[in-house]
């Protein structure tokens, strides 16, 4: 038996020997200063670095690199999304050298030239963790993305501020933390409309726009342009503005309504009490231009909204100037903004996968924010470090665990009660998010109403 066990493993040792086909097959050999290479079916990203650069995880090189060359290389494909890649495209396989490059500046190991030549006192450096999901204010629902989306488009109303005695937008607590929301949610004030009111029934808001506001393409912002972006919203049937919009009462393009060029109004079947807070979210309720939008769609996309995955057409304080997807976004000021000019001249989002690295960088000072810090390193390693300040305060966003109450068991109160009264909250709180959260009371957070 042991002979014939032998005997066998010498034979599959010849035939892999034989047949240096498949598995034992070394790399395709990569040229030195990298390659064009024309995307073929079951291709993907990490499938490509693995093949050409050794290394799986070595796709942002190739991603990064296609979208340098696509600036001035009309026969590359620019690549928005890492997972969509589509049959018959053009990528550049960068050399070892580049790729080497390429990943220390995804890795945030090395800063683009943007935010090292920047002035620092015009100019504020982000890092954030991932790329954006697209810049469509009616779909975006990444809380990052919002919060950087929001600079780019105005809406018709806002919450008011809240500031402190000192001035400061966060009125500071004893120990530096901050028992505030960003904004009095109970107070709301016009932005793109100058003045707005609702009728005795409460049936029918009208909005008064101001005149003369820009978007960034020169067009003037007109109350056709705030029809069309509600209506968008409602004709495509998904998206969290729709969802937003059906709570505040509006599921049908009828009810928006142009009166004329500077009035807008929206007619509700019964009171809503959620219209204004639905209208003053700043990620999705903005105006679109609706002249730019238009000239964009097509039979395959009737509401542009592949166009939209990396372009902005806002009339927000900030306009995107360079975005390269998996890297970084560059804002400018809108110097023609109604509201005047941003004093902080360059916003620049650099994308930092690593929590670590971004917290480096942070203490470095060789940025000026970081998001998704570990609760851990926010209560110990940056408390009280130099030259840093972590403000908190209750984020718009909740952590839900949904369950379809039509099928068993979950059609049962008592379940529902019972999986309530299973979650360990406080042991949440204390040892996950290091207590920097508090029990939800309902799915509206505490830094929304």
């Amino acid at each position: 038996m042991t002979k014939r066990f032998v005997n066998f493993a010498i034979l599959v040792a010849l035939l892999i020997a034989l047949v240096p086909g498949a598995a034992m097959a070394a790399p395709p050999p990569q040229e030195e200063e990298g390659q064009t290479y024309v995307i073929q079916k079951d291709d993907w990203l990490s499938k490509l670095a693995e093949k050409y650069l050794g290394d799986v995880e070595a796709w942002p090189a190739i991603l990064l690199a296609t979208n340098k060359m696509a600036e001035t290389d009309p026969e590359l494909n620019r690549i928005d999304y890492a997972d969509i890649v589509e049959v018959g495209w053009m990528v550049w396989i960068p050399g070892d050298a580049e790729a080497e490059e390429l990943l220390a500046e995804y890795r945030g190991e090395v800063l683009p030239a943007e935010a090292t030549e920047a002035d620092p006192g015009q100019t504020l450096i982000v890092a954030v963790p991932g790329d954006l999901e697209g810049w469509d204010p009616a779909t975006s629902t990444y809380f990052t993305s919002n919060e950087m989306i929001q600079t780019l488009y105005d809406r018709l109303v806002e919450y008011e501020v809240k500031e402190g005695a000192d001035g400061n937008l966060y009125p500071a607590q004893a120990g530096g933390t901050v028992d505030n929301r960003y904004a009095d949610t109970t107070k709301f004030k016009g932005m793109l409309a100058e003045t707005y009111g609702v009728s005795d029934d409460g049936l029918t808001w009208t909005f008064n726009l101001r005149e003369g506001v820009k978007f960034s393409s020169g067009n003037e912002l007109t109350a056709a342009d705030v029809e069309y972006s509600f209506d968008r919203s409602l004709n495509m049937g998904k998206g969290i503005l729709n969802t937003m919009l059906s709570f505040a009462g509006i599921t049908d393009p009828a009810q928006t309504v142009v009166v004329d060029d500077y009035t807008f109004q929206i007619q509700l079947e019964e009171p809503n009490n959620l219209l204004l807070h639905i209208l003053s979210l700043g990620s999705n309720s903005g105006v679109l231009d609706s002249q730019v939008v238009e000239a964009q769609v097509t039979p395959d996309d009737p509401y542009a909204e592949k166009w939209l995955r990396n372009h902005v057409v806002g009339s927000g304080p900030y306009v995107m100037e360079k975005y390269e997807p998996g890297n970084q976004v560059v804002y400018v000021a809108n110097e023609d903004y109604w509201k005047g000019a941003p004093t902080l001249k360059k916003v620049i989002y650099k994308t930092v996968p690593s929590a670590q690295t971004r917290l480096t960088l942070l203490l470095n000072g060789a940025i000026d924010i970081a998001y998704d810090i570990p609760g851990q390193d926010l209560t110990n390693t940056l408390n009280g470090a130099e030259g840093v300040k972590v403000v908190s305060f209750p984020a718009p966003s909740t952590t839900v665990f949904f369950t379809n109450n039509t099928v068993a068991p979950y059609d049962d109160v008592k379940v529902r009660k019972a999986l309530c009264y299973a979650v360990p909250y406080e042991a949440l709180i204390d040892n996950v998010l290091y207590g920097l959260g508090k029990p939800a009371l309902g799915p509206v957070a505490y830094g929304v109403a």
